[in-house]
Formats: C-alpha cells, sequence, structure tokens
C-alpha cells in the first residue's frame, strides 16, 4: 500500500484506539471508586466483571480493525481503478488483477461480517442495556442530593465514550459500503473493452450489504433509531420511578 489512507480512515483508526483505551483504563478506574474496602470477595468478583468488560471491548475491536482494512482494500481499487483508467491504451492485465482483488474483499468482508454476527449482536444488545440503566442512574444520582463528583465524571466520562465509541462501528459499515460501490464516473472517458465492459457489470450487480445476523443493516441509521429506543425506554423508567414514589408517600 504505497498510498497513505484518506484522513477520514486516519482520524476513524486513532479514534477507536483512543477510546478502546479509555474505555478499559475507566473500568479500572471505577473497581477502585464504586468497590468498598474490606470484602476480599467482592473486590475478586468486581475484577472478574471489570475485565469481562474489558474483554468484550477489545473482541469488537478486531471486528472494527477487520472492517477498517476492508474500507483501506476499497479505498485502494478505486485508486488504481482511477490511474487505469486514465491511461490510453487500457492496461487490461492491471485491470484483471484489481478486478480479482476486488472480489476477494467482497467475499471476505461477507465473511468478516459472519464470523462476527452473534458478536456484534451481544455486543449492541448489551449496549442498549448499559445506556438504557445508566441514564436512569444518572436520574437518580442527579436527584439523590449526595453527588460525588469524581464518580459523576468519570461515570459520564465512559457513557458518553462508548456512545460515540458505537457510533464508530456504523459510520465505518457505511464507509466500506460507500467505497465497495463508488460509481465509475471516469470509465465512460476510456476505450471500452469487453474486459471493461465485463467488470463495470459485476461492480454494478454486487452492491454490497452490512448485516448483523441477517436481522437489520448496520448503517448511521440504525445508531439513530438505536438511541430514540434508548432513550425512550430511559423516560419509561423514570416514569415507572417517579410514579412508585408518589404512590408510596
Amino acid at each position: 500500500m504505497r498510498d497513505a489512507p484518506k484522513s477520514t480512515l486516519r482520524w476513524l483508526f486513532y479514534l477507536k484506539f483512543t477510546f478502546v483505551i479509555f474505555m478499559n483504563v475507566g473500568n479500572l478506574c471505577t473497581l477502585f471508586l464504586w468497590v468498598p474496602d474490606g470484602d476480599p470477595f467482592i473486590w475478586l468478583n468486581s475484577i472478574v466483571f471489570v475485565n469481562a468488560m474489558n474483554i468484550m471491548g477489545v473482541a469488537t475491536y478486531g471486528y472494527f480493525l477487520g472492517l477498517w482494512h476492508m474500507a483501506r482494500g476499497y479505498e485502494i481499487v478505486n485508486q488504481h481503478l482511477n490511474e487505469i483508467f486514465q491511461r490510453s491504451p487500457l492496461d487490461e492485465w492491471k485491470l484483471n488483477c484489481i478486478w480479482s482483488l476486488y472480489i476477494g474483499l467482497n467475499r471476505t468482508t461477507q465473511r468478516i461480517c459472519g464470523l462476527y454476527g452473534l458478536q456484534m449482536l451481544a455486543a449492541r444488545f448489551d449496549f442498549f442495556i448499559f445506556c438504557v440503566i445508566n441514564s436512569y442512574w444518572s436520574y437518580l444520582i442527579n436527584t439523590s442530593g449526595t453527588v460525588n463528583f469524581t464518580m459523576l465524571i468519570v461515570g459520564g466520562s465512559l457513557y458518553w465514550v462508548r456512545l460515540f465509541d458505537f457510533y464508530l462501528f456504523d459510520y465505518l459499515c457505511d464507509l466500506v459500503v460507500q467505497y465497495q460501490s463508488e460509481p465509475k464516473h471516469i470509465v465512460s472517458e476510456t476505450q471500452w473493452t469487453n474486459e471493461l465492459s465485463a467488470f463495470v457489470i459485476y461492480a454494478n450487480s454486487s452492491k454490497l450489504t452490512i448485516r448483523i445476523c441477517g436481522l437489520f443493516q448496520a448503517d448511521r441509521r440504525q445508531w439513530y433509531s438505536l438511541m430514540c429506543a434508548i432513550m425512550s425506554y430511559a423516560i419509561v423508567l423514570v416514569q415507572f420511578h417517579l410514579y412508585l414514589n408518589r404512590k408510596i408517600y
């Protein structure tokens, strides 16, 4: 790969890596803030729980890296295709090589989505539960009158970082689909051959769709829908809390 990645992919990689490190360190910090001293059994259970949360974050990072490399591969294919189309006569041998790489990227992307499908479905369910419960807890803490600002800052930072971290998944899925189906407008300006015609037909008929276990499509629209669901269920929990308090008193 002689060319550097686009700034979008480069900063996406740096942000994801920073978020993973921040969440792992932040989860360890919560272990010292929330767990009381003097009970080794509680400490042992908390350490296992925190490590399990960190393992889940690192495991999904592998899925992100796989899709990131696929987006980088499609970017390279598009760059070389533009170089080929701008030359005259058309380099058919290089076009066939790029075509083979394009087919390999399509198959590899589908395999990555299949391998990580159940894991990403579980990660989305965990993310949904995490956001709903922590939204409800933040309401309880703010209305209780006894706010620990250190716990509030650490917990709030982890909450918002995890929100944006999960957004990067769906944003990257959009980028992979965008790079894979990038229109080849410059093709009409080149010498038309049978190989070029066959490649254009294949590229137009092999539109990529990234789905989670075949249930729903992974993209930014799905992330926004998930955010609406999180807000709705968090509001329902708050309403139940207010109703039960009024009923008790």
